[in-house]
């Protein structure tokens, strides 16, 4: 099994990550959008997609959910202290990047999904759309208003695929940074309990105090921007610019101090 964790790098099984995937897109992804579907009245595609995200437990629980898939899982490899007999084995350094690099591949792929199963509602769960509703006559008077509808529906202009691949997009990427940034407080402190939470409750803190001095379209914890008036892109840099930094310093350090970090001793 050593021999297995070694040359793979993964930290639980198949199964094991099939039934976290399972699991998250479940709670996450199908449930929430089988039941927005439900009732709808929307003007076009792009406003029934974004309206299916308000009701969705991961707008307050993503930092979580992230972890459910890799990092929850490592922090039991990590007290089970396989790392530490296999350590005599390998480089600690390369042993840990393929964990990291694992966990990468792995948050993306079921976040990117998690972002795109709401659409396949949208396109396939028979929603009419009712634009005179909203007093919208023309195909261009349609097309305008629904690329200026909100956060990421500027790309519709590409595409009726555009604004839900780009938006799976940006929760994937987000789901490498937190979960990278869990993987790394797994790995730093003896608690393996505060490491999967932190992230989760400094997002809270920091939307809380952007929200109280108004700059809430700035907050690293703004996700899902669709309860705000459309945000130019570049408003997204700034956040994840900050997590990316963040999670870039912490395996940074955690490489370079690998073998002299006490949960590997």
């Amino acid at each position: 099994m050593a021999k297995r964790q070694l040359k793979g790098g993964a930290a639980i099984s198949v199964p094991g990550l099939a039934a976290s995937a399972v699991f998250v897109l479940l709670v996450f992804s199908v449930i929430p959008s089988w039941w927005a579907s439900d009732s709808r009245d929307d003007p076009f595609p792009a406003a029934a997609y974004a309206e299916m995200w308000m009701g969705n437990p991961i707008i307050l629980l993503f930092q979580l959910a992230v972890v459910v898939p890799y990092a929850l899982r490592f922090g039991i490899f990590l007290r089970n202290r396989f790392i530490t007999y296999t350590r005599v084995r390998c480089s600690l350094r390369r042993y840990l990047g393929r964990h990291f690099a694992v966990n990468a591949v792995i948050a993306f792929i079921i976040f990117f999904a998690v972002g795109i199963i709401p659409n396949l509602w949208v396109v396939f769960g028979g929603f009419s759309f009712n634009p005179g509703a909203y007093f919208l006559l023309t195909p261009q008077e349609i097309a305008q208003a629904e690329a200026a509808w909100t956060t990421f529906s500027q790309f519709t202009v590409y595409g009726p695929w555009a604004f839900p691949v780009v938006f799976s997009l940006w929760l994937g990427v987000n789901a490498v940074l937190y979960s990278s940034i869990t993987l790394c407080l797994i790995m730093l402190m003896k608690n393996q309990i505060i490491p999967l939470v932190l992230p989760w409750l400094a997002s809270l803190v920091l939307s809380f105090g952007f929200a109280v001095f108004g700059l809430e379209a700035f907050s690293p914890g703004l996700l899902f921007p669709f309860n705000l008036t459309q945000l130019p892109m570049e408003n997204l840099l700034y956040p994840l610019g900050l997590v990316a930094t963040a999670a870039a310093v912490l395996v940074a350090y955690v490489l370079y101090n690998a073998p002299k970090l006490h949960n590997f001793q």
